[in-house]
């Protein structure tokens, strides 16, 4: 299997397998590299941006981080350990005959509502 194969069956198995963990790593890395280049062009032009910027790569990196700790929490599975779900059994749904179920009169459950103002006399 490829790479993106790894990926692309690593989605929907229990785990984590190192492929989807190298993808992850590269997508972030590549973000937090795209925010500081953006911090490097906004402290040219506009230097109040900065303090921003610097605050989205502080988040991006502690969602990095998290991420990554979860990641490893769960485990790692070898992409060939990964075993694809069973599928779900399909139970075909039973006819009813309606003239067979004998016909029930409407009965209505609601409850009326109380008298919002209530009578003096009683």
């Amino acid at each position: 299997m490829g790479f993106f194969d790894d990926i692309a069956d690593g989605i929907f198995q229990k785990g984590v397998n190192r492929s989807t963990f190298i993808a992850l790593n590269g997508a972030f890395g590549a973000f937090v590299l795209a925010l500081f280049l953006l911090g490097v062009a906004a402290s040219a032009s506009h230097p109040a941006l900065v303090p921003h910027v610097a605050v989205m790569v502080l988040l991006t990196l502690g969602l990095w981080a998290s991420i990554a700790w979860f990641c490893t929490t769960i485990g790692f599975q070898d992409s060939r350990q990964q075993q694809p779900a069973p599928a779900a059994r399909i139970v075909p749904m039973r006819t009813v005959d309606p003239s067979a179920v004998p016909h029930q009169p409407y009965v209505s459950t609601e409850i009326e509502p109380a008298s919002p103002i209530a009578k003096k006399d009683q």
